[in-house]
């Protein structure tokens, strides 16, 4: 009969002490064995009470065995060393009828100790639980990044850097002519311009005639000099020379070459060439940014307030998705809808394809087209031109826009995110806007100091743009000496933000545009502080 045998707690016996399990094993081939758990045992070992077993080839490795249990067996606690099920694992556990198996110096351990043990293990567990928390928080920090604060609005000042500050300082005297671009700021003197003349406008009378035709009226008063032409009528007193100043009674026909001054009484009949454009003034530009399609309360509130927003800003940029290829199949009804929903803007609107205007829809090319016959242009079709001068890329890259306003050269550029339908077209498209935003900012370096870059797709995205970001990345570092914001439409759940020195570039940030939403996003431009703020929806606020 072969016994299992471990240890108790209860057991009462004497310890007695086999030096050596291996010879105990050898003592008894036939009656004693190892299974890797527990000791075999005969029959006639039921009366013996073992404590210890000092093993002579291990000697510092004490087991310990308390007693036979009710089921007469004896636990071994320990890796027996010496043949191949002499191994087991090191435990420490509370048997429900037997005792603590533990290593001996643990058991014989002072109390103090054990507590030191066990306050010192909490502690590293509470180290290690503090750790991982940290980590999972810098690692929403970085995927979070982009947001410079939890409000939706921000202001960012520009450092000087290495950038050439353009000479924004009035003149001190007024040019020979009229200039072909408008000045920053307004002249200390008026220059000469050819445009009409209004009501309530005072200036002295020019030095010599308006005209080199007679007037149709008499003259009140005799003229000191001559006229070119004898009058049609006769004055009612003879002059003895002509008069060397203007009428008083405004000529009936516009004056074949403009005056040196404008007179003090508009012209009945508009001038024979259109008047110029007012000038731009002032160092402050005003802008809004959106993107995506406004569904529900949000598409009503586009509806109901577009045509609210403040006249004292110049222009909105939609950054692509006002389209969804899944529920409308991208029709050409889609596109009207569009047209239709964002000429209510009380500002011009320029349109950026996103990935939902054409390259997400079902027929790619159809859908493309459907977008520049709506939305090419489409900053002219509702609004008078733009008081600036807009370039676009030639065909087929005539999405792609630039003008400069104030100080800041706007650049928007084709740049989707989804499907490469065709690689060729692809990578061709991304060449062309690098190459468009490198020779607008060569064509316009002296009338700009801030570069305001405009995409659909997120630098952060799989890499199926890398071949447009990363040239980008290294023409901002090395070739580009001023400071530059690339906007961009959020991606997935992200929210608006702005981020600072991105790519570890100097003066290079990059903000992201909440779309779906209203109100749009209102940018200001400083131009004289270098300052540059957003606000996703609390402007409303404040009006």
């Amino acid at each position: 009969m072969m016994n299992r045998i471990r240890g108790n707690s209860n057991a009462q016996a004497e310890d007695q002490s086999i030096h050596g399990v291996g010879s105990l094993i050898s003592g008894h081939p036939d009656g004693i064995s190892l299974d890797g758990e527990s000791l075999v045992l005969p029959s006639e070992f039921d009366d013996m009470s073992f404590n210890t077993f000092n093993d002579s080839r291990a000697p510092d490795q004490n087991i310990r065995i308390v007693g036979p249990g009710d089921d007469s067996t004896i636990g071994i606690p320990a890796i027996m060393k010496g043949s191949e099920n002499e191994k087991r694992k090191d435990e420490q556990q509370m048997e429900p009828g037997g005792g603590l198996c533990a290593p001996s110096w643990l058991l014989d351990a002072p109390s103090w100790l054990k507590i030191a043990i066990v306050l010192s293990t909490a502690l590293l567990v509470g180290a290690v639980v503090l750790l991982t928390v940290a980590a999972a928080l810098n690692s929403s920090a970085d995927k979070d990044a982009k947001s410079s604060s939890a409000t939706d609005s921000g202001n960012f000042v520009f450092t000087p850097g290495t950038r050439t500050p353009l000479d924004l300082k009035p003149t001190s005297a007024p040019s020979d002519g009229p200039s072909t671009q408008p000045s920053l700021h307004s002249t200390s003197s008026p220059t000469i311009t050819h445009r009409p003349t209004f009501q309530g406008e005072t200036y002295p009378p020019s030095s010599f005639p308006t005209t080199f035709f007679p007037s149709i009226l008499p003259s009140v008063s005799p003229t000191d000099i001559p006229s070119y032409t004898p009058s049609e009528y006769p004055s009612h007193l003879p002059s003895t020379r002509p008069s060397s100043f203007p009428s008083i009674v405004r000529s009936y026909l516009p004056t074949v070459f403009p005056s040196v001054s404008p007179t003090n009484i508009a012209s009945e009949v508009p001038s024979i060439s259109p008047s110029e454009t007012p000038p731009i003034t002032g160092s402050k530009t005003v802008f809004y940014l959106t993107a995506g399609r406004p569904l529900d309360q949000m598409l009503e509130a586009f509806e109901d307030s577009l045509g609210d927003l403040p006249t004292n800003s110049d222009f909105m940029v939609h950054l692509g998705d006002f389209n969804r290829p899944l529920v409308t199949n991208c029709v050409e009804e889609s596109y009207e809808v569009a047209d239709s929903l964002y000429s209510r803007s009380s500002v011009p609107v320029y349109f950026l394809p996103g990935d939902n205007e054409y390259n997400d829809c079902p027929n790619p090319s159809e859908a493309f087209g459907f977008w520049k016959q709506y939305m090419l242009g489409y900053e002219s079709k509702y609004w008078p031109p733009p008081r600036w001068e807009l370039e676009r890329d030639e065909p087929p890259y005539e999405p792609n826009f630039a003008f400069v306003l104030r100080g800041v050269l706007y650049v928007g550029v084709n740049l989707v995110g989804g499907n490469i339908h065709d690689q060729d077209e692809w990578d061709a498209r991304q060449k062309a806007n690098i190459e468009w935003i490198s020779s607008q900012f060569t064509t316009h370096r002296a009338k700009f100091e801030i570069l305001i870059l405009m995409t659909h797709a997120d630098p952060d995205t799989p890499d199926t743009n890398d071949g447009f970001f990363e040239p980008l990345f290294e023409m901002v570092k090395s070739d580009f000496n001023v400071p530059t914001v690339l906007i961009h439409r959020n991606w997935g759940t992200d929210s608006a933000g702005l981020q600072e020195a991105y790519q570890d570039i100097d003066d290079f940030v990059v903000l992201v545009v909440k779309g779906d939403t209203w109100p749009p996003m209102m940018v200001t431009i400083d131009i004289q502080t270098g300052s540059f703020s957003w606000d996703q929806g609390r402007w409303l606020d404040k009006n």
